[in-house]
């Protein structure tokens, strides 16, 4: 098992991806938080990722330095 986070400085969105592997069309269920800041995305009930928009505000600044950039798509 891995944990990535990823960050596209442009969008300034980071996505936090608790699953191995994230297939396309794999997320069943995206459900909002934090008034829009925020979603989780399941896949069959199991939380896979965090999406975070305005990660700057959202996010320690550490975590998002050591963040891939946006397009990696493997551990």
């Amino acid at each position: 098992r891995c944990m990535r986070v990823t960050y596209d400085k442009k969008s300034n969105t980071a996505y936090i991806q608790l699953a191995d592997k994230i297939r396309d069309g794999g997320v069943t269920k995206t459900v909002p938080l934090d008034e829009n800041h925020m979603y989780l995305d399941f896949t069959k009930n199991r939380l896979v990722g965090i999406e975070v928009l305005g990660a700057t505000q959202h996010l320690p600044p550490e975590l998002l330095r050591q963040a891939e950039p946006l397009g990696k798509t493997e551990c």
